[in-house]
């Protein structure tokens, strides 16, 4: 009987990990694309043409690299455009 109940409480705790792994890549896409649509509204791209960009969704940044939500990691040179005087 204990073996039984023990299968069971696994089998729920993988049904859960598998549930809460669902809903993050569901609030990801969600921030994925309130990025891309606050950086259209709030960013002005001086260095192109609007309508030909295709900004990327940053996670997180450290250093000079910036991590997009697919963990791709990018060189941020266009910081040194938008920081000096």
């Amino acid at each position: 009987m204990e073996s039984r109940s023990k299968n069971k409480l696994d089998e729920l705790k993988r049904n859960m990990i598998k549930i809460d792994a669902m809903q993050e890549e569901l609030i990801s896409q969600q921030e994925k694309e309130l990025i891309v649509k606050n950086n259209f509204d709030y960013t002005l791209f001086s260095w192109s043409k609007q309508a030909g960009l295709n900004p990327i969704n940053v996670h997180h940044a450290k250093g000079v690299h910036l991590y997009d939500f697919d963990g791709k990691k990018y060189l941020d040179f266009s910081s040194q455009l938008m920081n000096v005087n």
